[in-house]
């Protein structure tokens, strides 16, 4: 009995580190919050508020106007109306995903617009902040290998008592 629970208490640990937690996740930004790294299709909480608004990413080349992704800050703190306000929390719509980018019809009334870099990240510099959009985000693997090592850790110091 004893030995069934231990692993079902390995998998419960396992199952929670191998899952994201509830709600938004918090945007990795330097300490001074002069740069974000922006992942797609993830809803991040910025760790400060920000002017709300859209930047609208257009595909690459200066002729274009085809729509690849579209970096939305909420007004959720404030809202002025028009989409616009302040807010702490942030979402990068992208083209290349399942996650269908907004209806041109609800861009906010400040939105700019600026052309994808074709390397893949785009950098807009708004709120005195350079937000690096479509920048990979911490695998899910990485954060499951790092919890089996230290569940094997605590499994090998228990059975050397």
């Amino acid at each position: 009995m004893k030995c069934f629970a231990s692993f079902v208490l390995f998998l419960g640990t396992l199952a929670l580190l191998s899952t994201p937690l509830a709600g938004a996740q918090l945007a990795q930004c330097n300490s001074n919050f002069t740069f974000c790294s922006i992942p797609e299709n993830v809803m991040l909480q910025l760790p400060f508020g920000a002017i709300a608004g859209d930047v609208i990413v257009l595909e690459p080349g200066s002729g274009s106007t085809t729509v690849s992704d579209v970096f939305r800050i909420f007004n959720n703190e404030f809202d002025a109306g028009g989409g616009t306000g302040l807010g702490n929390m942030a979402f990068l719509y992208s083209s290349d995903d399942s996650t269908p980018l907004p209806n041109p019809s609800t861009y906010s009334a400040n939105a700019v617009s600026i052309h994808e870099d074709p390397s893949g990240i785009t950098h807009f510099v708004g709120n005195g902040t350079d937000y690096a959009l479509n920048a990979p985000e911490p695998t899910t693997f990485a954060l499951l290998g790092l919890g089996l090592i230290a569940i094997t850790g605590m499994g090998r110091r228990r059975l050397h008592r």
